[in-house]
C-alpha cells in the first residue's frame, strides 16, 4: 500500500490504479479510459499521425500536428486557390459572376471534396452551396468598396477590386 497510488482500489501493477482499457495509462489520467491508446493522453491515434483522436480534426486521415491532424493542402491546390482570387470575377455593378468564373469555382468545389475537414471563407457562397459544398463548411464576408486592393478611381483598379478571396483552413 505504501507504493500504491490507489490503495483503496484494485489496479494495475504499474501504478496500482485501475486501467480499464489496459493501455498502461491509469483511468484517472486517461482522457479516453474506455479506449486503449498511447501515453500521455491514453487515447488512440487511428491514423498514426501523432495527434490523438480526441484532438484530431481528421482522425481517419494522416496529417500534421500544426494542422490539427489534418493533411496539408497540396501545392497545386494552393495555386488553384491563389489563381481563383484573380480569376473569379463579378459582372460590373452586379452580384452575378462572369461566365469564365464558373470553371475555377468548380475547381474550388473539387478542392473542398478532397479536404472534408477544411472550411472556406469566401464571397461566392451561394454558388458553392448549390453545387454541393455543405453550408457548415463555409462562411463569407462581403466588403464591397470598403477594402479595395487597387485604386477605385481607374477602370483597371475597379476591375481588380471586383474580386473573390478564398481562405481555406481547418476548423
Amino acid at each position: 500500500d505504501s507504493q500504491d497510488a490507489c490503495p483503496d482500489v484494485a489496479g494495475s501493477i504499474l501504478s496500482g490504479c485501475p486501467d480499464e482499457d489496459g493501455d498502461g495509462v491509469s483511468d484517472s489520467e486517461d482522457a479516453c479510459p474506455d479506449e486503449a491508446g498511447d501515453a500521455p493522453t491514453g487515447c488512440p491515434d487511428s491514423d498514426g499521425d501523432g495527434v490523438p483522436n480526441i484532438e484530431d480534426v481528421c482522425p481517419n486521415e494522416s496529417g500534421t500536428i500544426e494542422n490539427k491532424g489534418c493533411p496539408d493542402l497540396r501545392d497545386e491546390d494552393k495555386e488553384t486557390l491563389a489563381y481563383a482570387m484573380r480569376a473569379v470575377r463579378f459582372n460590373p455593378s452586379k452580384a452575378t459572376f462572369r461566365q469564365e468564373s464558373y470553371e475555377v469555382l468548380d475547381q474550388i468545389i473539387a478542392i473542398m471534396d478532397r479536404y472534408p475537414a477544411y472550411k472556406l471563407t469566401i464571397a461566392c457562397f451561394q454558388y458553392l452551396l448549390v453545387n454541393g459544398v455543405e453550408v457548415n463548411r463555409m462562411s463569407y464576408k462581403g466588403y464591397g468598396e470598403t477594402m479595395p486592393i487597387a485604386n477605385n478611381s481607374t477602370q483597371e483598379g475597379r476591375r481588380f477590386n471586383r474580386r473573390v478571396e478564398f481562405e481555406l483552413q481547418v476548423q
